[in-house]
């Protein structure tokens, strides 16, 4: 029998009916980037999916939790059973990979051709690489509201998805109760990276995103921003769509912050944590 590809791997959008069969694959980040992205635009316009999704993410995080707290498999035992699912997933996706190149190696000729030909231009005109992504994509995934995986106000809570999911360590600053609470997270991203999403409350009507995640690639230049000292640090701040964004990064960990609090608002809370 031939393997049920997400509807990205098959060429079709997604429908009701799939979120069931593949919700579990998307909590567990087995999605890629162009599946992940149409699953998340249907929860975005099907409440009904929506609430599906957010019974089985805290249906995974009740579970995750009374397995950490159960007695392990003999060593040996637990070795079998994962090396048969690391055979299987990776057979799943040869054949995942095989079916999508089928359809795209036509595509593939001519886009190489169009590379090469543009290559020059993008030199002459891009003087430097732009991570405008990263406040882009963090409003985008802002706006969407998508559901929490867990709803917490303690972080601690959050620490198992998080070190299951990601490789690194999560670090977000300590936010005065005041100003913020915490209200939960779930796994994300921004642009082509896995990022932790913590979600604070910050009053009446109020809502602040903050993506952490992993870049030691990128320099953080992005058009239209300006560069404030803030809490030691140098802190982007630039205004995407009518929310305000600010991002700042400590060695290889980048936080991306957006609200709708206003500008003056929004250097206030960043200054007030004590530093990721």
């Amino acid at each position: 029998m031939a393997p049920v590809l997400p509807p990205a791997a098959s060429d079709r959008p997604f429908e009701c009916a799939d979120v069931e069969s593949f919700s579990y694959a998307y909590l567990d980040g087995e999605f890629a980037a162009a599946e992940r992205e149409l699953l998340e635009q249907h929860l975005s316009e099907c409440a009904g999916c929506a609430r599906k999704m957010q019974e089985a993410a805290a249906f995974r995080s009740l579970l995750r939790l009374h397995a950490r707290a159960a007695v392990s498999a003999p060593t040996s035992l637990r070795t079998r059973i994962t090396e048969g699912l690391d055979l299987e997933v990776r057979e799943d996706r040869r054949r995942a990979m095989w079916n999508g190149a089928r359809h795209a190696f036509p595509a593939i000729a001519a886009g190489l051709a169009a590379a090469a030909s543009l290559a020059f231009l993008f030199v002459r005109v891009a003087p430097f690489s732009s991570a405008q992504w990263v406040a882009d994509d963090a409003v985008r995934m802002h706006t969407r509201a998508l559901p929490l995986e867990v709803s917490t106000g303690d972080f601690s809570h959050l620490l198992p998805l998080f070190e299951h999911q990601l490789g690194f360590a999560v670090r977000p600053p300590s936010f005065p109760q005041r100003r913020v609470a915490l209200v939960g997270g779930r796994l994300s991203h921004l642009g082509p990276r896995d990022a932790a999403y913590l979600e604070y409350g910050a009053g009446p009507g109020h809502r602040v995103s903050l993506f952490i995640m992993a870049d030691p690639e990128r320099e953080l230049r992005f058009f239209g921003s300006q560069t404030e000292r803030i809490a030691n640090r140098p802190v982007l701040l630039t205004n995407v769509r009518g929310y305000s964004v600010a991002v700042w990064r400590r060695n290889e960990i980048v936080y991306s912050m957006v609200s709708d609090l206003n500008d003056s608002e929004m250097q206030q809370l960043v200054a007030a944590g004590d530093g990721p």
